[in-house]
């Protein structure tokens, strides 16, 4: 066989390599309250490839859950996204906190909210890409439509 030269450029392959990543961890609008504590989440965010698709590492979607010493890094999106926080959740002190976190190298920014009411106490917010703390209560319609899409697991 004489494959040396035997192809036209027409024929040609071409491969692209990208970082090896996972799509995160998401606390969804009906998640009981959850308590994450000494974790590290790195490499995540790209949700869907063929579309090139991406979200928070950590997206929250209804706050209202303690997480404490992680360490968020070096991920393809935002490092944690809030959507809501539940700002009534008044029984539990430590819920709607960031303690003792850390958000950096993040492709994006290290916290992105929606909606006031977090509180982040003793956390590093460094060297991503973004800035540190993002703040833009716009939710598109899609969003909205995939919350809601939440909701209806209830029934």
């Amino acid at each position: 066989w004489e494959l040396e030269n035997s192809c036209s450029h027409a024929e040609d392959v071409g491969i692209r390599c990208y970082p090896g990543t996972w799509a995160g961890i998401r606390l969804g609008m009906t998640a009981h309250e959850s308590h994450i504590k000494g974790v590290v989440i790195e490499k995540a965010g790209l949700l869907d490839y063929t579309t090139r698709t991406f979200k928070p590492a950590l997206q929250i979607d209804f706050h209202h859950h303690v997480i404490q010493d992680i360490e968020v890094r070096d991920n393809s999106h935002d490092g944690v996204g809030v959507i809501y926080s539940n700002q009534y959740a008044i029984a539990n002190p430590d819920a709607r906190v960031f303690k003792g976190c850390s958000f950096t190298r993040n492709k994006r920014h290290g916290i992105s909210l929606k909606q006031m009411g977090v509180n982040i106490t003793e956390s590093d917010l460094r060297a991503n890409d973004g800035s540190g703390l993002h703040f833009n209560p716009f939710i598109s319609r899609a969003e909205q439509r995939e919350l809601a899409g939440w909701l209806k697991l209830l029934q």
